[in-house]
């Protein structure tokens, strides 16, 4: 438990927090290389839906496809293509959260085919804005670079359709897009993970409201992330199994004031906080099957690791706060070393901050 004076410190800081904000334009780029290659000469199903840095490209029934890296229609790297004449329709993951789109990568789907392409986009404001880009049929097939005009601003859609024949489709390769808004003052926002079902397989990463949950891939074979029942609260959480790591989908910073961690055994894992500045900080402790829990304020957060070493654990009950203008993590530095401390001085949980 805090000193009093500490217990002080935390008040004055907390009071210093404050929720103004500026505009801020991130540049988001989906290359579809996060998909991985296919070491084939075929085509390769990937879904009707396909999600990256938090934009969703949705294909409907007809689903896409990836031509491995021996097909003669492979241009070098990761690209997307539909078998029909279909419209792939390309949103935010976080809804009510218009983009920019800024550019496009194309290439021929049968080199030496000169197709035109045409984009539509739906802005905020119900208006429709259209632009086409004609291919140079290049053989090979090769991915060419089009720039959107200024009309494809505060989109909340965009859809481009295949053609009808071989000669008229193509392949989408890489997509720019930039977020250009005034964020808003979100509040305190906790994920509970009620709302999946227990035993999905969620991939590689889940994103809700902004933020990602992605695994790092754990070298005992666990490189998903799974919807598990938590041992301690029998609801739905997150398996982070080897690696767990929480961000803003656009980069920025937040405040983070606390999660829920639970393990069916004794689990050491290791916590680190990344401020945006690049500093970070981290504490290892035990939890089991009783629960743990995180707690305090954590300002100017760029990302939270929490690395289980291989071991199994959950988490639940993450709650971000509001992103505070330019602050600093020297508060949640002074809890997080009374972590260690504090989970050796007693078993219930420790409250940082």
């Amino acid at each position: 438990m805090f000193t009093p004076s500490l217990k002080r410190f935390a008040a004055i800081s907390a009071l210093a927090l404050t929720t103004a904000f500026s505009a801020v334009a991130s540049v988001i780029t989906v290359d579809f290389d996060d998909q991985g290659s296919y070491n084939n000469n075929t085509f390769n199903g990937i879904g009707n839906t396909y999600q990256s840095n938090g934009f969703s490209f949705n294909a409907g029934s007809t689903g896409f496809a990836a031509p491995g890296t021996s097909n003669q229609r492979y241009i070098g790297s990761g690209s997307l293509y539909t078998a029909a004449s279909v419209a792939t329709t390309i949103t935010r993951t976080t809804p009510n959260t218009p983009f920019n789109l800024l550019s496009v990568d194309l290439a021929e789907f049968d080199a030496g085919n000169a197709s035109t392409i045409t984009f539509s986009g739906l802005t905020s404001s119900n208006n429709t804005v259209t632009q086409s880009f004609t291919l140079d049929g290049s053989i090979p097939a090769a991915s060419q670079t089009f720039s959107f005009n200024s009309s494809f601003t505060d989109l909340t859609n965009v859809s481009v359709t295949q053609g009808a024949t071989t000669e008229q489709r193509f392949q989408l390769d890489k997509f720019v897009f930039e977020i250009n808004s005034t964020p808003p003052v979100i509040g305190d926002l906790l994920f509970d993970f009620n709302a999946l079902t227990v035993g999905s397989d969620l991939g590689a990463a889940y994103t809700e409201r902004g933020f990602e949950f992605g695994t790092a891939n754990g070298t005992n074979g666990f490189p998903n992330l799974i919807v598990a029942n938590s041992s301690a609260t029998a609801t739905p959480a997150l398996d982070g199994t080897g690696n767990l790591t929480i961000k803003a989908i656009d980069g920025s910073g937040f405040t983070f004031k606390g999660l829920h961690l639970a393990a069916a055994d004794n689990t050491t894992v290791t916590f680190n906080i990344t401020e945006v500045g690049g500093n970070t900080f981290s504490s290892t402790f035990d939890i089991g099957s009783a629960g743990f829990d995180v707690s305090g304020e954590f300002a100017n957060v760029a990302e939270i690791s929490i690395d289980g070493l291989n071991n199994t654990f959950t988490v639940d009950n993450v709650n971000i706060g509001v992103v505070p203008e330019p602050s600093t993590l020297a508060l949640g530095a002074v809890g997080l070393a009374a972590l260690a401390a504090a989970s050796r001085r007693r078993s219930r949980s420790p409250n940082i901050g």
